[in-house]
């Protein structure tokens, strides 16, 4: 644990493995890489804490079976939501649609670009990301072993990048 260092009292963690040692913890947000929402929920609820999951909740079918037989054989709280939804902007928006101001609407389209400073995301900043500086095997959360490819890990989406587990889907 890493309090103290970070010239505050919130407790950081290395990974999972030390935040579950911490018998305290009651609950966790997961909002990791896509790809890995299911599997932190399988190890969090083994690890006796209730989980608000962001969505998706899975990338394939295997998973979300997995992670759900984890849930109900845990009999934790799990939610999945989603993220922003409740923010002043989408909620201005909803107003503006239904009180008709935007007229007849017949077509929507929407995206999201994340490019903050500081991120892993900006093309330029991925020769500065080390294999020494990540824990790899433990980023790719059970997917088949790969080889350090920092264009991988920048991104948090990381879907068609990494393979699923599996590719059943039924």
């Amino acid at each position: 644990m890493l309090s103290g260092k970070l010239g505050h009292d919130v407790a950081a963690y290395m990974n999972n493995d030390e935040l579950y040692r911490n018998k305290d913890i009651d609950a966790v947000i997961i909002a990791t890489a896509d790809f890995q929402h299911a599997y932190h929920t399988i190890e969090a609820v083994k690890a006796n804490c209730d989980v608000y999951c962001e969505k998706p909740f899975a990338e394939t079918m295997s998973d979300a079976r997995s992670a759900l037989k984890a849930v109900k054989d845990s009999k934790k709280i799990f939610q999945v939501g989603t993220q922003r939804r409740s923010g002043a902007s989408y909620h201005a928006a909803a107003n503006f649609i239904k009180e008709g101001k935007f007229g007849n609407i017949t077509m929507v389209e929407m995206t999201w670009n994340v490019n903050q400073p500081g991120r892993w995301r900006r093309p330029g900043l991925v020769k500065d990301i080390r294999e020494s500086d990540v824990d790899w095997n433990r980023f790719l959360a059970g997917r088949p072993k790969d080889k350090w490819d920092p264009r991988k890990y920048r991104s948090t989406a990381c879907s068609g990048l990494i393979p699923p587990a599996s590719s059943a889907s039924g």
